[in-house]
């Protein structure tokens, strides 16, 4: 799970209620049928007249997104793996990945490879249909973040519409000082949902998944650069060097004390190798 999605509505949800309780407000005066109509219908009908249908209709994969984790490959078993490509192709040629390539998860590195292994298109040409796919992304999560986006915007808009819905209701509770004063807090409710909602859940929506995109992008430039390393027959040094600048301090020094996925793999392949061969002389 997305650790800091569900603490962020966590204590969103702790601060509204400990602001009422401490002032003795009635925690039931949140649950307003007028205000869950007016902000999540409203932003909802307002989000669909703005969007596509073929937008709207990822919305439930979207919120899957912000509150689980990536779960592609991570950068520094990446680089292990184009480095290990490197060496096979040096040792045994290109075809010798054949086998690989079609073990790879990513579909992204996947195709990449694909091409590497066809040898069929040059370095330039393989680094420019790569590129446009990687841009035809950023567009389609640039319009997924902008659903999120449009509710942030919509949603303080509905909030003082309900607010002001809320006073005329009011006006007509004149004459009775009781559901006048409950009328009016009925109306600011209207409001705070619509800021709640529109700052603190949308808004921040939105952002995440730019964040998240972002992440993904500059992921799927270091396969790209990795790709094109191997088309162009780099050694396994080389391509170490130009995908190193793709990676954070922090990734550098895991990478440096060989604690990478694929490291972790094979030394425990190596312990194991040992201790049978402990055990073999033992007998």
């Amino acid at each position: 799970m997305e650790i800091t999605t569900i603490v962020g509505l966590v204590l969103a949800v702790i601060v509204i209620a400990g602001s009422f309780m401490i002032q003795n407000i009635s925690l039931a005066m949140l649950f307003s049928a007028e205000a869950l109509i007016v902000i999540i219908l409203g932003t909802i009908t307002a989000v669909m007249m703005a969007h596509p249908w073929s937008d709207v209709k990822v919305v439930p994969k979207l919120f899957k997104i912000l509150f689980t984790k990536e779960r592609g490959p991570d950068k520094v078993d990446v680089l292990i793996q184009y480095k290990e490509y490197a060496d096979e192709i040096r040792r045994s040629g290109v075809l010798a990945l054949e086998d690989s390539v079609d073990e790879i998860e990513d579909p992204f590195m996947k195709r990449g490879m694909r091409l590497v292994v066809d040898g069929q298109s040059s370095p330039e040409f393989l680094r420019d249909v790569l590129e446009e796919e990687v841009s035809s992304m950023e567009e389609r999560h640039a319009a997924y973040a902008k659903i999120f986006a449009s509710a942030g915007a919509y949603a303080p808009t509905l909030g003082v519409l309900g607010a002001a819905m809320g006073l005329i209701h009011a006006m007509g509770e004149m004459s009775n000082p009781d559901k006048l004063s409950e009328a009016i807090a009925a109306a600011f409710i209207c409001t705070i949902f619509g800021i709640f909602t529109g700052y603190v859940l949308w808004t921040p929506f939105a952002n995440k998944l730019k964040v998240k995109s972002q992440k993904e992008v500059h992921l799927r430039y270091m396969m790209i650069e990795g790709v094109v390393a191997l088309q162009e027959r780099n050694a396994p040094r080389v391509v170490e060097e130009r995908l190193l600048s793709f990676l954070s301090p922090k990734e550098k020094d895991v990478l440096r004390n060989g604690k990478g996925k694929k490291t972790r793999e094979v030394e425990e392949f190596e312990r194991g190798q040992a201790s049978q061969e402990t055990a073999g002389g033992t007998r």
